[in-house]
């Protein structure tokens, strides 16, 4: 059964209460297609939302093989998604897995985007994945685009190392 969305403050007790099985609906195609049971091109992601998107690839096993990272990859170009949540989780699942081939747009993300919540996750996470040269290059050529303070909060990240 959908799961209900329930104590939203200033939300009137008497208000109708949405209910979706959107994301129930993801896993379990998601679930088929990591088991090998559903192609790529039958996941209907070209109906999703950026939600739903989000959903998908912030579920995917932390071992996900990287034969899964390039098929996903190739059939829908995550790494130049020009949405910066979905690049933003893409990027994250990417560094955890050991998937490489970000490379550049992540380095182009890193040069373009400013945001915090961006920027010390994907630092982070370069630098906990034994890529702290890369990171330190990509700051080195991005850091005049961010805000003092955000500067300040990455060299703390690789002083920390």
């Amino acid at each position: 059964m959908p799961k209900a969305i329930t104590n939203f403050a200033g939300v009137p007790a008497s208000s109708p209460n949405p209910v979706s099985d959107v994301f129930e609906r993801l896993e379990v195609k998601s679930a088929a297609w990591l088991a090998g049971e559903l192609a790529t091109d039958e996941l209907g992601s070209d109906k999703w939302t950026a939600h739903e998107w989000l959903h998908f690839i912030n579920n995917l096993p932390g071992d996900l093989a990287l034969e899964h990272f390039y098929t996903l990859d190739s059939a829908f170009g995550l790494t130049n998604s020009t949405n910066a949540e979905v690049a933003f989780a893409w990027y994250m699942k990417s560094l955890e897995g050991g998937y490489s081939e970000i490379g550049d747009s992540l380095r182009q993300f890193l040069i373009r985007v400013g945001r915090g919540k961006f920027l010390y996750p994907i630092y982070a996470g370069l630098i906990e994945n034994g890529q702290q040269d890369l990171a330190w290059e990509i700051f080195e050529q991005a850091k005049a685009g961010y805000h003092p303070i955000a500067q300040d909060r990455i060299e703390v990240l690789f002083a920390a190392e």
